[in-house]
């Protein structure tokens, strides 16, 4: 009996100390459930105040600061404010960031043009600025020629002056501009003697292009009494109404070129400028059929490094 009852007394004191030995241990992890308990408390309260804080301040508390230049870069795009940009620190991501307000936006201003450092993107800035200002003199703060060129005929062309082509100092740039004017405002008004006034380098390749733009005021206007103006029989014949094609081939070869650039042109197609032997003139082809489309792609078939990125910025695809 006296055996069983130590036995019993033995048994006790095991279950006691196993108890202690298991509050020791939820002892010892008290500091630690207290440590996250604390700082699951913070963190909560982080969040709500930063729920609560104005998107500047969220911007601001960003902990790194490619966070930071990022969430700067997206409030300016949310926001359509591009004081924003200002805070991106990267000087690559703030040009972009600026240049992205000035076509998107389209209310660049000479302050923020000149706060771009990439000169394509600055380029396409005060592009923006000279045609929305109406003020070709921006043009001039842009750093290469081409693009001071192409600068002067893209505002021309959006403000319908012929006579700002005069600035132009590349002879082909200022023919092709002062002729996609005349064109357009021939077009616009449905009156086939403004295509008369356009200029070239000799009167046959003159006379090309103007038949080509009574082609495009005669198809515009569905009204075939126009035709009567066009020089050239095929093109004349296209116009009537008896489906022919002009065939460029046929022509003498000085002007071969500029019949596909005036049925590039006439027709929107850009699939011409391809066979315009002239390099330059295939150029300025492609480029004016891209930017008249908004449509990049076409920039790339561009040869000249400067007018393809001008291309590029022009349509949106910079």
């Amino acid at each position: 009996m006296a055996k069983r009852n130590v036995e019993k007394v033995e048994a006790n004191r095991e279950q006691v100390s196993e108890a202690e030995l298991k509050l020791k241990k939820s002892l010892s992890l008290l500091p630690l459930l207290l440590a996250i308990v604390i700082a699951g408390a913070v963190f909560w309260s982080i969040g709500y105040l930063i729920s609560w804080a104005s998107p500047e301040s969220k911007c601001a508390s960003a902990l790194l600061p490619e966070w930071r230049d990022s969430c700067y870069y997206s409030l300016a795009k949310d926001t359509m404010n591009s004081s924003y940009c200002d805070f991106v620190n990267d000087t690559s991501k703030r040009d972009a960031c600026l240049s992205e307000m000035s076509l998107f936006n389209m209310q660049p201003t000479e302050a923020s043009c000149s706060k771009i450092t990439d000169p394509l993107f600055r380029n396409g800035c005060f592009s923006m600025l000279a045609k929305k200002s109406n003020n070709l003199t921006y043009c001039s703060l842009i750093g290469d020629e081409m693009g001071v060129d192409q600068c002067y005929a893209d505002a021309a062309v959006a403000l319908k002056d012929p006579s700002a082509c005069a600035m132009i100092r590349n002879l082909e740039i200022r023919y092709t501009c002062k002729n996609n004017i005349y064109q357009q405002l021939a077009v616009e008004r449905g009156d086939p003697s403004l295509c008369q006034q356009v200029e070239y380098y000799d009167s046959g390749s003159r006379q090309l292009i103007a038949d080509n733009c009574v082609l495009a005021v005669s198809t515009n206007h569905s009204d075939t009494s126009m035709c009567r103006y066009i020089v050239n029989e095929k093109i004349r014949t296209r116009c009537t109404g008896a489906g022919q094609t002009v065939d460029c081939e046929s022509i003498a070869p000085e002007r071969r070129g500029v019949c596909y650039y005036s049925s590039a042109i006439a027709n929107n197609n850009q699939y011409d400028c391809g066979k315009i032997p002239t390099e330059s003139l295939r150029n300025n082809c492609y480029y004016q059929i891209a930017t008249k489309k908004r449509d990049a792609s076409i920039c790339e078939y561009i040869s000249n490094t400067n007018l393809k990125n001008l291309c590029r910025t022009a349509t949106g695809g910079g």
